[in-house]
């Protein structure tokens, strides 16, 4: 099975990403500070393929970042 972008897109209508500066403001303030779990791929895959996103894109990602 496979999803189309625009199927990925009406998927995440409520995606309201942070800007950079709300990341940086969150993180500097320590309410973001990553864990062990969001540096383990195999944490990450299952996350990813709960929102509902292809498998494929995730594997390129990783691809793409040398993982």
């Amino acid at each position: 099975m496979t999803t189309s972008s625009k199927e990925v897109g009406e998927q995440l209508k409520s995606y309201d990403p942070q800007t950079a500066e709300q990341v940086k403001a969150d993180f500097d303030a320590g309410k973001t500070l990553p864990t062990d779990k969001d540096h383990d791929v195999n944490v990450m895959a299952k996350r990813f393929e709960a929102m509902g996103l292809p498998s494929s894109t995730f594997e390129k990602i990783c691809k793409d970042a040398g993982l």
